[in-house]
């Protein structure tokens, strides 16, 4: 995983953010910042106009069609992208009274978005996106965090798993009447 997560860094890293002049090469990837434009209608949660909600171990997920404001032009980001949480946002995600939580996205809301430009030209389309709250340098904090996270459980696992088998090889040994460890008769 940490591997994963350090190429996503690096392309997200590599790539310029888009501009209105530079959305215009159809099939390659595109890193935009903007923000949730005023023409998105709300969902059934009213203000959210998108969102992944958890609710206990269920999730439910609403990411219609998303549109983005940039300077100088409008970006369609196509249904299915996925919304990721980055720290810059309370971590992302929200708590509510029931015990709901959800990373979700209002009317005016800074976004990037990571995804693949399947329409160019005046009115861009990007497919097969990633959308997390505020900037590249935000989501770049993100990645890095996730990434410092995931050596960390690794090495957490690593050790825990050794030391398991060790007791059990050592628990394993001593039952067959083999060598006394401990140094005490």
């Amino acid at each position: 995983m940490p591997q994963s997560i350090a190429n996503q860094a690096q392309e997200v890293a590599r790539l310029p953010v888009a501009t209105a002049d530079t959305l215009n090469e159809r099939g390659t990837r595109a890193l935009i910042e903007g923000r949730v434009s005023d023409r998105m209608g709300f969902s059934d949660r009213p203000p959210l106009v998108a969102y992944d909600l958890y609710e206990g171990e269920t999730s439910h997920i609403y990411v219609p069609t998303l549109w983005v404001q940039i300077p100088g032009k409008e970006v369609k980001v196509t249904e299915g992208y996925r919304i990721r949480s980055t720290l810059s946002y309370v971590g992302g995600i929200f708590p509510s009274v029931d015990g709901v939580y959800h990373s979700s996205f209002q009317v005016n809301d800074p976004v990037v978005v990571l995804g693949t430009l399947s329409v160019a030209g005046d009115r861009p389309v990007v497919s097969e996106a990633e959308i997390a709250f505020g900037t590249k340098e935000a989501y770049l904090v993100t990645v890095e965090h996730e990434r410092q996270e995931a050596r960390w459980v690794g090495l957490l696992f690593l050790v825990g798993g050794s030391l398991q088998t060790l007791v059990a090889g050592g628990t394993a040994y001593g039952w067959r009447g083999g060598t006394n460890l401990s140094g005490v008769p």
